[in-house]
């Protein structure tokens, strides 16, 4: 019984394409459902998609950003935001310089 349900594990993980570990955890409970792993994001949903667009609308017009160039604008945004979480707002002179 036991190898059968490791073989079944195995070819649904394949089939879905996730590592057989995380199907298997999600089936015996391990993982409870709608729980997230990983490191939390640094951007919210919808400043993520503010990102997407305006990278979209960079590269329209032939301006389009390199991996390095994102990863950049997201390090001002999360020290930005990181920086009115910390001063409360009081300190947006340094926040700003490391946004812009």
């Amino acid at each position: 019984m036991l190898l059968v349900c490791k073989v079944y594990l195995a070819k649904e993980a394949q089939l879905y394409g996730m590592p057989r570990t995380t199907l298997s955890d999600h089936v015996h409970g391990t993982i409870l459902p709608g729980a997230t792993t990983g490191a939390p994001t640094l951007l919210s949903i919808s400043e993520e998609q503010d990102l997407v667009e305006f990278l979209l609308r960079s590269a329209a017009i032939g301006y389009a950003k390199t991996k390095q160039e994102v990863l950049d604008i997201v390090s001002r945004i999360a020290a930005f935001k990181e920086a009115l979480l910390v001063d409360g707002g009081i300190n947006l002179c340094a926040a700003t310089k490391s946004y812009v």
